[in-house]
């Protein structure tokens, strides 16, 4: 099942307020002339976003009671519009091509990858806790922080992120879980990338983690 475990709810506010307001408009107008590019590409194109909520993809999992669910689809619909003012005049390049070049010069890349939690995350921590995400590509260590209260399961009304059975092993630092991501790039130190992501994506694709584990994230 594909759905976005998580968007940075205050990153795509701030990304938003830029969004041209004719971006629907836009998209049905160049949609058709995208159509070629709906193979698999470089980074992430007008093309490839379309393709992506064109399947009704959504902020959680679908069949569930999900808290705060108006406002999930919401940002959900503010994250495309985000992305496709990013790609407009180029697609967001592939971290994989700039790790293969040694070059980081964009401030946002694409990405797909195994990622697991650098530190154990208990259960009943502050939901406004940061929490970094690990996945090494080539001789690079890609590090993407990401704050609880933003990943679609787990946040409780009183503040704290609860740990179960299906994030146990993930929050554990246990088992990777295969995500997909835009991010925006921080610095690089050595070996060492920073980031933040816009959102993540379960990939379940490239999920190659024990099956039958319900990932709830």
């Amino acid at each position: 099942m594909e759905y976005f475990c998580y968007i940075s709810r205050s990153k795509i506010d701030q990304l938003f307020q830029d969004v041209s307001p004719d971006v629907d408009r836009w998209v049905e107008r160049e949609s058709k002339e995208s159509r070629t590019e709906s193979k698999v590409d470089a980074g992430l194109s007008l093309g490839s976003i379309i393709k992506l909520f064109g399947g009704g993809i959504t902020y959680g999992r679908k069949g569930v009671i999900q808290r705060e669910k108006e406002i999930k689809v919401r940002y959900r619909d503010k994250l495309r519009a985000v992305l496709v003012g990013l790609a407009k005049k180029a697609p967001i390049p592939s971290f994989e091509t700039g790790a293969e070049r040694s070059i980081f010069d964009s401030p946002y890349y694409v990405y797909k990858g195994d990622f697991t939690v650098s530190s154990p995350v208990p259960s009943g921590t502050p939901s406004e806790t940061v929490v970094t995400l690990e996945s090494h590509i080539r001789s690079y260590t890609l590090l993407l922080d990401c704050s609880l209260r933003f990943f679609s399961e787990g946040n409780e009304p009183d503040d704290t992120f609860h740990i179960h059975s299906g994030n146990a092993r993930f929050f554990s630092g246990s088992m990777d879980l295969a995500l997909e991501t835009v991010f925006m790039f921080l610095r690089r130190d050595g070996t060492n990338v920073y980031g933040t992501p816009l959102y993540l994506k379960l990939d379940p694709a490239g999920d190659h983690s024990t099956s039958g584990i319900d990932r709830t994230l």
